[in-house]
């Protein structure tokens, strides 16, 4: 009701373009703001992220990031189950309560972008990376 007609096209565009798969629609990592990404721009940020490096206490050259093997997020979430389990069977827990606290598959984290749009950019802003446990292993 508060959007006038034009207004609620051009929304109506965004989220098509969204859905399409077309675009990002993020918020802003500051502010109230928004970021409408083109999805390749986008892409591309957040490769430039993943592959960003940095000089550890070596002096070596290393990735800020590295993939998580599939194997390495299934002996973690075994190692969640065994210790759950454990704490079932020594009565320090009940069944319902480790069930709750254990996802349903294991999952790692994701990676996602929101846009600093509070500091200077040339061509799209740079983004502040996050990586949510949401449905991963260590969720809860």
């Amino acid at each position: 009701p508060n959007l006038t007609v034009p207004e609620r096209e051009a929304l109506e565009e965004l989220l098509a373009q969204q859905k399409l798969g077309k675009i990002v629609i993020q918020p802003a990592d500051k502010g109230s703001g928004i970021c409408i990404y083109d999805r390749e721009d986008y892409e591309a940020e957040a490769e430039r992220q993943l592959n960003d490096t940095l000089d550890d206490d070596l002096g070596q050259k290393r990735n800020y990031y590295k993939k998580v093997d599939d194997n390495m997020v299934k002996a973690q979430y075994k190692l969640i189950k065994d210790t759950l389990d454990e704490g079932v069977e020594k009565k320090y827990i009940t069944k319902d309560f480790a069930k709750q606290l254990l996802q349903a598959k294991p999952k790692a984290g994701s990676l996602y972008l929101l846009g600093k749009v509070h500091k200077e950019y040339s061509g799209i802003p740079k983004g502040r990376p996050i990586i949510p446990g949401c449905g991963s292993n260590t969720e809860r």
